[in-house]
């Protein structure tokens, strides 16, 4: 691919060990593309062995397709596709993420990949990259709140 550079790294601390971090970020349910991402509706979700299957509706005719593949105990990533509702492929993506020991705590890292198909679509994500990014930022500072809030109720 042309672009091998992520076009947004988003790092995160959490009071969890790495253990319990990994495991609560790769538990995928079908409202986290609503609770973490603003998606239209729930998503669908197929597990398989070592990959997960994501797919979801991002609103405007526009559906998300990922594969996560599972790299236990520290590392994981989605290869995916955004879709117009013809079907067509509007760009295609790539997450790697990882969480690794910080202190008595999990530092937790994504590096982002997007690759525009045509024209259009890079005209458009464009024009939507400053929003996205901070959504995505606000979608990861989400993810810290829960899952910090969880970890905290299941030591008391």
């Amino acid at each position: 691919m042309a672009n091998e550079t992520p076009g947004l790294v988003l790092e995160n601390r959490y009071e969890a060990p790495p253990e319990f971090a990994y495991r609560w970020l790769t538990d995928f349910h079908e409202d986290d593309g609503q609770r973490y991402f603003g998606m239209a509706s729930p998503g669908k979700i197929v597990r398989n062995g070592g990959t997960v299957e994501l797919e979801g509706d991002m609103g405007r005719g526009i559906t998300t397709r990922s594969t996560v593949t599972l790299a236990p105990p520290d590392r994981w990533s989605a290869e995916g596709t955004f879709a117009n509702k013809s079907g067509r492929t509007m760009a295609r993506t790539r997450i790697v993420e990882s969480v690794s020991p910080d202190g008595t705590g999990t530092h937790h890292r994504a590096d982002l990949y997007l690759w525009p198909n045509g024209w259009m679509a890079r005209l458009f994500m464009w024009m939507g990259a400053g929003r996205a990014r901070r959504e995505m930022r606000a979608a990861f500072g989400r993810l810290k709140t829960d899952l910090d809030a969880e970890y905290r109720s299941l030591q008391q």
